[in-house]
């Protein structure tokens, strides 16, 4: 909703400069009421203190209005953030913006006219109220990130200015090239950071300030500030004082790049699904015990806005289920294709869905998640993916209990005999931020051969496309030769293991380290991965023979799909955060520590790691360039913190003449150059009350590193 002008007054301070004040309000559409002040103090606007490398200088507005009726004013509180606005005109040029705190209003109670009414507004602090919103977009510029939380922020300035001296190792423009993931603006349990803090943790690594001064918003880094004009400090009053800023022993920067290899973790927790919403089937310890309940099988169809399966069922065969465990099982959850229910003597009834062997799966399971893997071609031996998926197939009509004469014995011991070898098909496609299929994992040279498996490699490759069910297929049989000859893979809950076709033999020793899950080669290119389980069920004997009557198994559950990065060879892959450390002046006493979440790797990408920085081309940026050196931007960083803290740096502060612009400063009595840390600007005396600090420009020579 557009906002209309509510209220405008004018003052001239008493250097005779003109300030015009205008208060605007989302959805109003009258006239315009004037405002009346009162003549010490109408406005001041302040930059509370912070200190050099901090990343944004915010500001806050207080404004005092005369009113001559009884609460003239009491409209303007309200508890949507940003709906009211101020701007300050100065000889009719910006000079000020902000939003009205929706918390902070003030009038005196016992006065019907004729009092002052105290209004507070700010720039920036409306984003800690704000959080990231999930878009389509999934890479975002530094700029577009830039142009999104000023925008939210309700101010309405001049355009925004730029001194900044770091650039990409290749040269390119910082803001416009560098981009971030937005997975990295979510935490474990998918909540997002607010605005505040996205704006916070892109600027820190780059040392960079955004800071609202002469009606636009600046972004600049203080070797770049150090270059500009000076402007010399004016001081006008007699309290004037010389002090020395803070300095620190050393500076301790730790980079969390959210390294997160367990990629995909999707299963039902039984508490999500409502009991009023599903149809309930009793199964007994065996079907003859009537009076032998073993657990409650409950359905629930369509969808279950909590799970991390999306279920795809033209015909709504295939349902959620849980189970509520009394004599037999556990308390599970998860996804059916085939659950058949039997009273007595009478036969088997489908409750959900039937068995395939052939074709296209009828019913498709999706993993919600799509993780955005990052793949260096130079790295990409390095890792593997391990995808597993628990699910159960069974002929019994308990399969928590022991086959027996009402228990289809017969049936199991020759589903035993002939299904040694069993299949799942399952696709996992590789996506651009478009959606559209970049490749598509394929495994099924594996299937019906007798390949060597003496390696993980052979016969596992991705192809361009989205592929079909015949490409991929999870594997579950008995480790040993001996169970694989006797036994079926199923039984209870099963996880698959990787795929060795009609393998007959001992599996070499590297399956006692890696026998869980199929072990996939890193894809070729970046991008985000899709998992989809199909309905259909191959199962073939000892001699890779399929005789089976599909139509004896009563039991197809899906539990778990999970999908971890490993390592080459199957080992875990650390998460630790990345310290890197400096020392500063072993003279100090106190040291500093800066925390990011945004950076670059050591010496290696990291095919998960959310913080790292990449170029718009979807490249991972290893190093960044500023003062003459090129280095990983948390060495870059600290460099700053040695160049602005080492050795005793001035600190000047007392009442000048108001300072409008952003510019260095210089002082006629004490050499160098400073920035401003904080200012207190009272419009109609024409003066600040600023302290500002000395600055130098980044110098990188001889900074004493140390790094974890």
């Amino acid at each position: 909703m557009a906002k209309g002008k509510r209220y405008e007054g004018e003052f001239i301070s008493v250097a005779g400069v003109r300030y015009r004040v205008e208060v605007w309000q989302e959805g109003y559409s009258g006239s315009v009421g004037e405002l009346s002040f009162p003549y010490d103090t109408p406005l001041t606007i302040e930059w509370s203190e912070v200190n050099k490398i901090e990343p944004v200088m915010s500001s806050a507005a207080t404004l005092t209005v005369i009113s001559d009726s009884d609460r003239r004013f009491v409209d303007l509180y309200t508890t949507v953030a940003g709906s009211i606005r101020l701007d300050v005109y100065r000889e009719n040029k910006k000079y000020w913006s902000g939003t009205l705190d929706p918390e902070i209003y003030e009038e005196p109670f016992a006065q019907q006219d004729g009092y002052d009414v105290t209004l507070t507004f700010s720039d920036f602090a409306i984003l800690d109220r704000i959080k990231f919103e999930k878009t389509t977009r999934r890479f975002w510029s530094l700029q577009s990130l830039l142009e999104l939380c000023i925008e939210k922020s309700g101010v309405e300035l001049d355009g925004v200015q730029e001194y900044i001296s770091t650039t990409t190792d290749k040269g390119a423009l910082l803001l416009a090239s560098t981009c971030l993931i937005d997975e990295n603006f979510f935490d474990e349990d998918n909540e997002p950071m607010t605005l505040r803090e996205i704006l916070d943790e892109m600027l820190r690594p780059f040392a960079l300030r955004l800071q609202q001064k002469d009606g636009k918003a600046h972004v600049y880094d203080i070797h770049t500030l150090h270059s500009l004009q000076t402007k010399p400090v004016r001081w006008c009053l007699d309290d004037s004082t010389l002090g020395v800023d803070q300095t620190f022993n050393n500076c301790e920067l730790t980079f969390s790049p959210y390294m997160k290899n367990k990629l995909i973790e999707a299963e039902n927790d039984p508490a999500w699904i409502k009991d009023s919403e599903c149809t309930s089937h009793r199964v007994n310890v065996d079907y003859s015990a009537n009076d032998l309940p073993g657990f409650d099988m409950l359905l629930k169809a369509g969808t279950l806005s909590k799970s991390k399966f999306r279920i795809y069922d033209l015909f709504n065969l295939t349902k959620f289920f849980k189970i509520k465990p009394i004599l037999s099982g556990d308390s599970e959850a998860g996804v059916a294709f085939v659950f058949h229910t039997r009273r007595g003597d009478q036969d088997y009834v489908p409750q959900c869905g039937h068995v395939q062997n052939v074709g296209e799966p009828s019913a498709v399971v999706e993993v919600k998640d799509r993780p955005f893997i990052f793949v260096d071609d130079d790295k990409r031996n390095n890792y593997l993916l391990n995808l597993k998926i628990e699910a159960m197939v069974d002929v019994r009509y308990n399969p928590f209990e022991d086959a027996g004469d009402d228990n289809e014995r017969g049936w199991w011991k020759e589903f035993n005999h002939q299904c040694n070898y069993s299949y799942i098909p399952f696709r996992l496609i590789l996506r651009d931020e478009n959606g559209q299929a970049l490749f598509h994992y394929d495994n099924s040279e594996v299937l019906n051969t007798w390949i060597n498996v003496n390696t993980y490699e052979t016969g596992r490759q991705w192809f361009p496309g989205e592929g079909d069910w015949n490409s991929a297929h999870a594997a579950y049989y008995e480790k040993d030769v001996d169970g694989r000859k006797k036994k079926t893979g199923w039984g209870g809950w099963k996880t698959n293991q990787p795929i060795i076709g009609y393998y007959r033999w001992e599996l070499p020793s590297i399956f006692d380290k890696m026998f869980e899950g199929e072990y996939i080669p890193m894809p070729p290119v970046s991008g985000w991965l899709e998992v989809q389980v199909g309905s259909v069920l191959k199962m073939k004997d000892y001699g890779f023979v399929q005789t089976f009557d599909h139509q004896k198994i009563h039991w197809f559950l899906l539990k778990n799909v999970t999908m971890n990065l490993v390592g080459a060879y199957g080992q875990e892959l650390s998460e630790d955060d990345i310290v890197v450390r400096a020392w500063v002046d072993k003279a100090a006493k106190e040291g500093m520590e800066i925390d990011t979440v945004c950076g670059t790797m050591p010496d290696w990408s990291h095919p998960t790691a959310r913080g790292q920085f990449f170029l718009s081309s979807r490249e991972t940026i290893s190093n960044f360039t500023r003062a003459g050196v090129t280095d990983k931007v948390e060495r870059l960083l600290l460099g700053t913190v040695y160049s602005q803290y080492y050795g005793r740096k001035k600190k000047l502060s007392g009442t000048a003449d108001i300072v409008s612009e952003l510019s260095p400063m210089t002082d006629e009595h004490e050499a160098g150059k400073y920035m401003i840390v904080s200012e207190i600007q009272d419009l109609i005396k024409d003066e600040s009350n600023l302290a500002m600090v000395e600055i130098a420009q980044d110098n990188f020579t001889g900074v004493p590193f140390e790094e974890e």
